[in-house]
């Protein structure tokens, strides 16, 4: 008897439970579908690597907004709340996280959004989030940057600027990405190791922020919330806010 408990304490550190669901939603930076590699890649060895106590679903939509899509009525956040809410409430581990990279269309896109508006958006979208998913935890994604011809960079910096200074809708920020120096500089995708096309990163740029295999910012935003049941607390490398009601 003794020797299969053994055997059942060891195999359970060896092969740790999944204690979370998360769900990544966002635009094409979020899965890269277009060049030849997935950021889903990423998060599937983040999950069997590095974090096997999360169980992972990507729902991000290549060209998705926020709120308001002029070439797409149907593709966005908003359009995907309910989905992606049912698959957070219908998992029955115990903590919830939502991880959010969006924006890069609706203020590069047809909707020529300004950075201020992209935030009301996101914030609005995060409150309903969170009245639709108890104890949901939600981690934020600056906006990368972007050497798309006429890209409003400005608006860009403004956006990632004001989710910071308002951190009353998200329970991390993961403001190391913007400041990175290789991956979050207004410059930093004109440089091939970090993106191919100017807005998707590359797989070097992906495994900066997700981890898979090292520790990446994302990936320790995540690690942060398992270790201390889903609750936000603060940390060297992500700025983080309390939540007005959790």
């Amino acid at each position: 008897m003794l020797r299969i408990l053994l055997f059942l304490l060891a195999s359970s550190l060896a092969f740790p439970q999944a204690i979370a669901k998360v769900v990544v939603d966002g635009d094409s930076t979020a899965i890269n579908c277009c060049f030849g590699y997935s950021f889903s890649q990423v998060w599937a060895g983040m999950t069997s690597a590095d974090i096997p106590q999360i169980s992972l679903t990507d729902t991000a939509v290549g060209g998705s907004t926020v709120l308001v899509n002029t070439m797409d009525p149907t593709n966005t956040l908003v359009s995907r709340e309910s989905s992606d809410a049912a698959i957070l409430n219908g998992s029955a581990l115990p903590i919830k996280i939502l991880i959010i990279l969006i924006c890069v269309n609706d203020i590069g896109g047809a909707n020529g959004d300004t950075g201020a508006t992209c935030k009301a958006n996101l914030k609005n979208y995060c409150v309903a989030m969170k009245g639709l998913v108890a104890g949901l935890k939600i981690i934020l994604v600056p906006m990368l940057p972007n050497a798309a011809n006429g890209f409003n960079v400005a608006q860009r910096n403004l956006l990632n600027t004001d989710i910071l200074a308002d951190p009353t809708f998200y329970d991390i920020y993961v403001e190391n990405i913007h400041t990175d120096p290789n991956i979050g500089c207004d410059l930093c995708f004109q440089n091939m190791t970090y993106s191919l096309d100017g807005t998707h990163p590359s797989v070097t740029a992906n495994t900066i922020m997700a981890g898979n295999g090292v520790s990446g910012y994302i990936e320790s935003a995540v690690t942060s919330l398992l270790s201390i049941g889903g609750s936000s607390s603060s940390g060297p490398i992500t700025s983080r806010g309390p939540v007005a009601g959790n």
